[in-house]
């Protein structure tokens, strides 16, 4: 805590604050060796009986009981002045305040004048703001005369596109139509009919072959075997033709056939040994057919030639079985190749004609399918877009102001072209198709029939969606007509605002008449404060 003044630092501090000479402390210490004035300084130092020296304490005590520098300056300046208090006392203000409030009054001023220097150039900001607003209003105005332009053009194409949609639509349907129609029924009557034949023939003669094989099956089994051969005719067969049996009583049947192999034998046995020899070209045919009959008159049969040249039975049973199989096997074989040239020729190649015939019409089928699955998608996908309203962000992309009518109509138009282009193409495939397969079947109508059904929706909604019948199908949905007739209304009443705002300006900031009004408002509002701070300074 700071320490309490002395007298001599106390009446020093008041002394200087009351404007007078700056007098030291230690310079005042004399007067308390005398009594009188130590009294005195005690008195004066009484006056400041806080510890607190600061300034603004010093001057909050000694403000009521001390006249200011320029008080005294004007008390000695006075040559008489009144004894009796003046009625004007009450409202006495001290210079200082005085100084402060016109410091003040002085700063105000120079704050409307800087106002009003501001009102100017915002005056003159408005007066151009308004010349520009009054070109942008024009432009606004040219710009919704394009719009509209552009708009009643882009109407008129889409007009145009729609219509010729239509008939493109049309066009395809008529053909896909005429295609199924000209599909001839008779065709697959013939086919069925070939199918029957075949099948018929088919079964005739597997009846016939079948029939046929357990003939020969059937004769086979008389054919002798030799498990069948009893022991005593097997017995008797062998005494029979035994190689004691005498020549004389062999069958003439046996004795002729073994005769003409010995025969044979005895002339291959002639060609081997007239093998090599070269013969003149004197030998003629008889010669030689003298030659063999000579040797046939000489041959003479050996005592030794029935059991040289017969058999033995058991040899001679199992060839004859196995000559009989061979039979039986060649019969089967032959046959079996004439069933396989038949079956080739009456069942193969008519299936194989026919198999490639139903490979064509199944592609044309299937070709068919395809472009009338196409057309009706095409046809779903065009009533989604027309019958879904597009969004406001999808329209606009963003700002509206950033995207113009011109460039919505735009992409529309160039999806129509799109579109339409596409149908041409069905329509162009579906001409090409039918003239390269030629008339269809009632088949392929009857399994296209459940697709054009399907349609009927379609095409429901497509037309529910015209103002009128005679409207075209691809018509602008209710969703977009409100759209479109909300758009000029607003854009009307933005126009009509425009218009009225203009008017205003140029009625209000641009006359004269309201310029005067203005600067003169501005003048009387500026004299009344200078008047009021002058009141109050005197």
């Amino acid at each position: 805590m700071a320490a309490t003044l002395t007298n001599t630092q106390a009446v020093s501090t008041i002394v200087e604050m009351l404007g007078g000479m700056n007098i030291a402390p230690d310079a005042l210490e004399w007067t308390n060796d005398v009594p009188a004035a130590r009294a005195i300084m005690d008195a004066i130092a009484e006056q400041l009986c806080f510890e607190d020296a600061s300034t603004d304490a010093i001057c909050a005590a000694l403000r009521d009981i001390a006249l200011e520098d320029q008080e005294t300056q004007i008390l000695k300046g006075l040559s008489s002045y009144q004894k009796e208090p003046s009625a004007e006392l009450s409202a006495y203000r001290l210079p200082s305040n005085i100084s402060r409030e016109t410091e003040y009054i002085r700063l105000e001023v120079q704050a409307l004048e800087a106002e009003t220097e501001r009102l100017k150039v915002r005056s003159q900001q408005i007066r151009k703001a308004s010349q520009h607003m009054t070109q942008d209003i024009h432009s606004l105005q040219d710009t919704i005369s394009t719009v509209r332009s552009t708009n009643k053009d882009t109407m008129n194409r889409v007009d145009d596109l729609s219509l010729q949609m239509d008939g493109a639509i049309a066009d395809a349907t008529q053909a896909s139509c005429s295609l199924l129609s000209t599909f001839d029924p008779v065709l697959y009557e013939a086919y069925a009919t070939s199918f029957d034949t075949i099948d018929n023939f088919y079964s005739n003669y597997t009846d016939t072959f079948t029939s046929y094989l357990d003939y020969i099956d059937t004769s086979s089994q008389t054919l002798a075997e030799e498990a069948e051969i009893s022991a005593d005719e097997l017995e008797a067969l062998m005494k029979k033709y035994s190689p004691e049996a005498k020549w004389e009583d062999i069958p003439l049947s046996v004795r002729e056939y073994y005769m003409q192999q010995a025969y044979l034998e005895q002339v291959g046995d002639l060609c081997d040994k007239m093998e090599g020899v070269s013969v003149s070209q004197e030998l003629s045919q008889d010669w030689i057919r003298n030659a063999l009959y000579l040797a046939e008159a000489e041959m003479t049969v050996p005592e030794d030639f029935t059991g040289a040249i017969i058999p033995g039975v058991r040899e001679e049973i199992g060839n004859a079985l196995a000559r009989d199989q061979v039979t039986y096997l060649d019969s089967r074989g032959a046959f079996l190749d004439n069933a396989i040239s038949v079956m080739e020729d009456t069942i193969m190649t008519p299936l194989d004609n026919l198999l490639s015939h139903l490979s064509l019409e199944e592609k044309l089928v299937q070709d068919t399918e395809s472009l009338c699955g196409v057309l009706g998608e095409e046809i779903e996908s065009a009533v989604e877009t027309l019958a879904t309203p597009q969004s406001s962000a999808e329209i606009q992309h963003g700002d509206p102001a950033a995207t113009s009518s011109a460039e919505r109509q735009s992409a529309v138009n160039d999806t129509g072209l799109e579109s339409l282009k596409g149908l041409e193409g069905w329509e162009r495939e579906v001409e090409i198709k039918q003239r390269q397969f030629g008339p269809g079947h009632d088949g392929l109508f009857q399994a296209l029939n459940p697709l054009n059904t399907a349609n009927n929706h379609f095409l429901d909604a497509i037309y529910a969606n015209s103002p009128l019948n005679t409207s075209p199908p691809f018509a602008y949905s209710p969703y977009l007509t409100n759209l479109m007739d909300e758009a000029r209304t607003v854009t009307t009443q933005l126009s009509s605002e425009t218009d009225r705002l203009t008017k205003e300006v140029e009625n209000t900031i641009e006359s004269r008449r309201t310029q005067r009004k203005l600067g003169a408002f501005v003048d009387q509002w500026v004299t009344a404060q200078m008047r009021t701070y002058e009141c109050v300074y005197c």
